[in-house]
């Protein structure tokens, strides 16, 4: 059975690979809306962004690593620039657990297997169970580490075409994984920092190749293509509003691109993938986008507003939550349409009143953006616009419905394409009640930007001292007191 030893290394590879992913995707939820928020509060100072870019590195790794600079950069929330100091800390900060493996003695996994293994049993708060679940993937690591530093290295061509594949799959997706098997083949890697740090360099270099050649291979949808958030405009808050408003069609036009991409799809000629990678892209960076639009309204809130500017940035915070989920129903509708070489399998009826709602979603996105001026005079011809485009969708829809029903009756559709007809459905049915919801906002009266305040400062309200808050028993006593 010795044969078998000569999988023990690439076994602890497999074990680190293994570590790492199980760490990022702890840390992921754990870590990803606050790094979000730091970063947008750390925009002017590049040095800042550097350091969150190496925690963020630490924290989320290679392929992860990837998604979030990708999401971040397609929003529009991180220019060019800043992507490159960010991207250039997080290359660094990849390899910051791995150096911890490496100068640590291995015995240190074994209470951070325990207490993670014990968090993930005994925990119920999802925020804490991930915390979990991260220190048993570093705990992975560590013990991965430990066997390929125990084993010896190799020698049998099959175990050596298994590392090679290993170590490819690593290079985008783990780096740090090949740091650790490196080092796992050093004599004595504490006193060998030279090695451990010229290949930690090398690895950074690929991971940032690797990095700006996707970037650069990534069509971005929304125009223009930078966030027009400014934490200058927050002392001047219709100006800030105006920024706002502005970023929410910026994102609408991002949503109409990619709902014009579908309406292309079924015209597509071999792989059609690369329609449900714009609409997934689009997705992606709404999720982005979100959380860093309502912090930036949250923040305006602190400055003194007056009625209407109040109800328009609580208006707007709510539109971002709608916006966002156009995206993720678009999302749905993407995935569940039927492919270019699988649409003959469908009824000619049915794929006609798909075809003729996703014209139609396209045209009311499309009109929603269009919408989104604060023009105070063509408000209300605006809104009759939205209003008219939204009864037309819902004319197709009770369309789709009774089409769909028809085929169902007949036994004309396939039970499994009926209920993926009525997921479509389901979706666009949602889509437009967001839009709705969107077009109800627009038309109120306070939903317009005053341009003759445009330059008007406002003073941040004061903070009120802890010692002059009410307990909430003093609240209870005011709220039972008698009228006079």
């Amino acid at each position: 059975m010795s044969w078998l030893l000569q999988f023990q290394w690439p076994a602890g590879i497999a074990l680190i690979m293994y570590g790492i992913l199980a760490w990022a995707d702890g840390t992921e939820p754990l870590l990803g809306l606050r790094l979000s928020a730091w970063t947008e509060k750390t925009a002017p100072h590049s040095s800042i962004r550097f350091l969150l870019g190496m925690i963020t590195g630490a924290a989320l790794h290679g392929k992860r690593g990837f998604q979030y600079c990708k999401r971040r950069y397609l929003a529009g929330l991180l220019s060019p620039i800043s992507v490159g100091i960010f991207a250039l800390g997080m290359a660094l900060g990849i390899f910051l657990p791995a150096s911890l493996i490496v100068f640590t003695p291995y015995y240190g996994a074994f209470p951070m297997l325990i207490l993670g293994m014990g968090i993930q049993l005994g925990c119920r708060a999802p925020h804490i169970r991930q915390m979990g679940q991260a220190l048993l993937g570093l705990g992975c690591c560590w013990i991965g580490y430990t066997a390929c530093r125990d084993a010896s290295l190799p020698s049998n061509l099959t175990a050596y075409g298994l590392v090679a594949v290993t170590l490819f799959a690593a290079i985008t997706h783990t780096p740090a994984a090949i740091f650790l098997a490196i080092a796992s083949t050093l004599d004595d890697p504490t006193n060998q920092i030279t090695i451990l740090v010229a290949t930690a360099l090398i690895l950074s270099l690929c991971w940032l190749m690797v990095l700006g050649k996707k970037l650069a291979e990534t069509r971005r949808p929304f125009q223009p293509t930078l966030s027009l958030l400014s934490k200058f405009d927050l002392a001047f808050p219709e100006r800030a509003l105006q920024a706002a408003l502005q970023e929410n069609r910026r994102m609408a036009i991002g949503l109409t691109q990619a709902a014009r991409a579908l309406v292309a799809y079924k015209d597509e000629d071999g792989d059609a993938s690369g329609t449900i990678q714009l609409v997934q892209d689009v997705e992606s960076a709404m999720d982005e986008f979100k959380p860093a639009a309502q912090q930036y309204l949250l923040e305006l809130t602190r400055f003194k507003l007056v009625e209407r500017q109040a109800r328009l940035a609580m208006f707007l915070f709510i539109n971002v939550s709608d916006l966002e989920r156009i995206s993720d129903h678009l999302l749905a509708v993407a995935q569940n349409l039927p492919s270019p070489s699988r649409r003959p399998d469908y009824p000619e009826s049915m794929l006609n009143s798909v075809d003729q709602m996703l014209d139609k979603t396209a045209d009311i996105i499309d009109v929603l953006a269009k919408s989104m001026t604060g023009n105070r005079g063509r408000k209300t011809h605006i809104a009759d616009h939205v209003s008219e485009a939204r009864d037309e969708a819902l004319e197709l829809l009770d369309h789709f419905t009774g089409v769909l029903q028809d085929l169902i009756l007949n036994n004309a559709i396939k039970p499994s394409r009926a209920i993926r007809m009525q997921e479509l459905r389901s979706h666009f049915e949602r889509l437009i009640r967001h839009v709705r919801a969107i077009a109800i906002a627009g038309a109120q009266e306070y939903f317009w930007i005053e341009p003759d305040i445009i330059h008007e400062r406002a003073k941040p309200i004061a903070k009120m001292r802890t010692k002059d808050r009410l307990t909430v028993s003093q609240v209870e006593d005011l709220l039972q007191e008698p009228e006079h």
